[in-house]
Formats: structure tokens, sequence, C-alpha cells
């Protein structure tokens, strides 16, 4: 008795140990055949809102009942404020209005760190459809879309480091490199010139 309970006990230690690294490698295999024109967001204001192409992207995935994933939203906002180049969508998901009303994300009313929500290149979302479809493993998340519009990086949790503090390490030649679904960039393959 006490060995099948100590091996069905194992079982579970293993599968807890397992699934979330196949949740994050399917997430990752979607994430590639999503393009970023399906990454469709109703902003605070419930208009449509789409990412830009021309400029990279921050897509960061967050909710308000999250410790964590606020803790990142306010280091993003607090580095979007020294770098405010890239455009940031900061997307909340499975929030309800009192939960965003305590973070200060509603129509009309901008958070204090936030010099700008409203048609600049910070904005504000309901990231709830592209985090479904994508099947996210969790919040905390963030991804990186080059000025091209292809994905750079993804980062997953909290124990991620957040994209935007990655983007200094990715070099703009990574764009052209296949990334495999794990996240690991691998080189083109040079077809023959006939194959092209």
């Amino acid at each position: 008795m006490a060995i099948t309970a100590f091996f069905f006990l194992l079982a579970i230690i293993l599968a807890s140990l397992w699934y979330p690294g196949k949740q994050e490698r399917r997430y990752r295999e979607r994430l590639q055949s999503y393009p970023p024109e399906r990454f469709v967001f109703l902003d605070i204001h419930g208009d449509t809102l789409k990412i830009a192409s021309g400029r990279p992207v921050i897509v960061f995935f967050w909710a308000g009942w999250s410790d964590r994933s606020v803790s990142q939203l306010n280091d993003l906002l607090v580095w979007h404020k020294q770098n405010p180049g890239p455009q940031v969508v900061a997307a909340w998901v499975k929030d309800d209005p009192e939960m965003l009303a305590d973070h200060g994300v509603l129509p009309g009313v901008a958070l204090s760190e936030n010099p700008d929500t409203r048609g600049g290149r910070f904005e504000f979302a309901d990231g709830t459809r592209p985090y479904q479809d994508l099947r996210v493993p969790g919040v905390p998340t963030s991804l990186l879309f080059d000025d091209k519009g292809r994905l750079m990086a993804t980062a997953v949790g909290f124990r991620a480091t957040p994209v935007w503090h990655q983007m200094s390490k990715i070099k703009p030649d990574d764009a052209t490199k296949q990334r495999q679904p794990n996240g690991i960039v691998k080189p083109d393959v040079k077809q023959p010139a006939e194959n092209r």
C-alpha cells in the first residue's frame, strides 16, 4: 500500500513538472502561426486597436489580480518612459472593471505613471481574445515584434526576463533566423538559387 502511494505521488509530481512545459511548447507553436495582424484588441475606449508596423511592438498580457503581473506592468511603464520608441499594448486578461479601476485603467483615466494612453505609443487594451486564441499559459507574458512585424522574443511567467529588458540583447539579424517552437533561434538554411 505504501509503495503504491509513493509511486502515485511520484507520478503526480512528475506530471505537474511536465505539463507546464508542454503548455508553453504548444503556446510557442501556436504563436508561430499567429501573424501580427491577428492581434486585434479593444482599447479602453472600445475602439479596435491593432499592433502597428514600422516600429517595434511589445504586447504585454497582464491581470489586475496577479501581483507579479502588476509589478511587471509598473516596470514596463517606467521602462517605456525612458525608452518611448516601441509601441506598447498592455493587454489585460480575465479582469472585471472594478479590478481594472483599482489600477487606474478606465476610459478617460490615465495611470499617473503613463504619459500617454490614447493615440500614443502606450495603449491599454482588452487582450482576452488573443490570449485565449493563443492559449497563453499564464500572466505575465510579453512578446516583442520587430519593425517588420516578425516575432523576436517572448517571455512567459514572472520568472522569465520581460522582453523589454531583452531588447538590447536581440540583434536585428535575429529576425532573419528561424525560431523553433522551443524558442531556440536557428539560422536560416540557404536554398539553392533554383529553389528561390
